[in-house]
């Protein structure tokens, strides 16, 4: 049995991947130096760590799932991110819900570390979604393919 070539999803997907994870490991160094040389000590107390626990895998999970969906239909890309987005955002609220609950003095530290690496990686998401939708399929690949 012969492996198909490679589709244009399958080249977006390694690509958005590999640029999923090394922003994550990008943040997640940034992130360790400012904890210990720019911030105060406080925020070096708790779970610092948790935030890239909670971002990584759903980052990629839902990534997986956007790409895995519009392979099967190109027109659910912008509907399939807002749905990730709005589990991200059910996510956070249960992510930040034991600091909360504890009304822990580390709830602004993890807040604003949250929102430190939440606005970078919307960005990259939005960025990547907005080149899934713009792959050509069908006939148009071809043509583009022919032209280069």
């Amino acid at each position: 049995m012969q492996k198909d070539p490679p589709t244009a999803i399958d080249d977006f997907r390694k690509t958005a991947f590999f640029l999923l994870i090394s922003t994550c490991l990008a943040l997640f160094i940034i992130h360790i130096l400012m904890v210990f040389t720019i911030f105060p000590e406080s925020f070096a107390e708790g779970p610092f760590y948790a935030v890239h626990v909670f971002f990584i895998p759903l980052t990629l999970i839902g990534f997986h799932f956007i790409a895995k969906k519009f392979e099967k239909n190109k027109r659910s890309g912008v509907k399939n991110f807002m749905l990730y987005v709005s589990v991200k955002m059910i996510g956070s609220i249960v992510f930040f819900l034991p600091w909360i609950i504890q009304e822990s003095n580390y709830l602004k530290p993890i807040g604003y570390q949250f929102l430190m690496l939440f606005f970078p990686l919307l960005f990259i998401e939005t960025l990547l979604l907005v080149k899934l939708v713009n792959i050509p399929f069908g006939n148009s690949a071809k043509k583009s393919q022919n032209s280069t």
